[in-house]
């Protein structure tokens, strides 16, 4: 019989709104970063709930938007200046972060590609960009308009997946940075909140702010077939029945979307509190984890998927009021929570 799941609370959490959690790779399995709007970036060992590294003195930089890992010992974030930054953990002086690129507007969206060895951002100011980080001369290595301002964006392999103000979805082969070699309407008809591509990149998730999250398939390239093409679908998530003061559901934006790298199963935090665990497969909900205090800004499952890492951060989705402290938990995962419905044990 499985042990009950275990939570671990990470302290002192961020100053301020939690941005991004994610869990590092290799040898920084068990470090989470975490970025926040108090302009600090923090690393924390999940096994304990110490922090390790703060970068940045908090609530005297910009806000970061978006982080991510580089290697075991390098780690890059975005700020509301446009600023892309790079931190190393084997630093003398840990709280800088040295400047590798620049956008016209707040870099949204952080990501990293061993393929070519460079930070990939993408802004508010509708263009994607990529930086060497052994080039020192803060120009970028590529630079392409998007159709709107970027307001999510997924990385996986080459292919690289980014949502815009616009509703478009844009698909980037990585390698060849000249031109999109897709573009889409979002089947959802809100505005995009978040995007995750699958393990096996056979479809990619969507999320959006009217509680509604759509699963589609990769576009096809000529030489595949459609009958190895999964289907299409959408579901509504993250509401509360009758609790709008007109007697009407109450809807949250879903924030984030985290594929399990095992299963392949998913999880989505939203501005609920809550977060939930899918079966895209099966079309059903596997489980919902325990309330949490504010909005589920951002998840992280771990590289070999037996934690979740879970920031409960309030996202203003209901405007300025009071609300809970941020906070940063580590949920060590059962395997019954994100098991595929076919092979559960109920």
């Amino acid at each position: 019989m499985e042990s009950p799941p275990k939570e671990l609370e990470l302290y002192p959490p961020p100053l301020d709104g939690i941005t991004k959690v994610c869990f590092g790779t290799n040898s920084a399995s068990y470090f989470i970063l975490a970025s926040s709007w108090a302009g600090s970036l923090s690393v924390y060992d999940s096994v304990n709930g110490t922090l390790r590294i703060e970068f940045g003195k908090a609530n005297e930089n910009p806000p970061l938007l978006d982080c991510t890992w580089i290697d075991e010992s390098h780690v890059a974030a975005g700020n509301s200046l446009g600023q892309v930054l790079l931190y190393s953990m084997q630093s003398t002086l840990p709280t800088e972060g040295q400047l590798v690129g620049q956008h016209a507007a707040g870099v949204r969206c952080v990501a990293y590609s061993e393929t070519i060895t460079s930070v990939v951002t993408a802004g508010w100011d509708s263009s994607i960009q990529g930086w060497d980080i052994r080039d020192n001369s803060s120009r970028s290595k590529f630079s392409a308009s998007l159709s709107g301002k970027a307001f999510a964006l997924s990385l996986y392999q080459n292919t690289c997946i980014v949502g815009s103000s616009k509703r478009k979805l844009e698909f980037w082969d990585i390698r060849k940075m000249h031109q999109p070699w897709n573009i889409q309407e979002s089947p959802i008809r809100q505005q995009i909140r978040s995007i995750a591509c699958s393990p096996d990149a056979t479809r990619f998730a969507i999320g959006s702010t009217e509680g509604r999250v759509a699963i589609q398939p990769f576009p096809l390239e000529s030489t595949e077939s459609e009958a190895h093409s999964p289907a299409s679908f959408s579901f509504k998530c993250h509401r509360q029945s009758a609790a709008a003061p007109d007697g009407a559901d109450l809807v949250f934006p879903v924030n984030v979307i985290c594929f399990h790298p095992v299963y392949g199963t998913f999880a989505t935090g939203g501005g609920d509190g809550v977060v939930n665990i899918w079966d895209g497969d099966s079309k059903k909900r596997i489980c919902q984890l325990r309330s949490f205090p504010s909005s589920i800004s951002s998840l992280s499952f771990s590289s070999d998927g037996s934690q979740l890492a879970i920031a409960s951060s309030y996202t203003f989705e209901e405007g300025e009021r009071d609300h809970p402290p941020d906070a940063l938990y580590v949920h060590s995962v059962v395997q019954n929570e994100v098991l595929p419905r076919p092979f559960r044990s109920e």
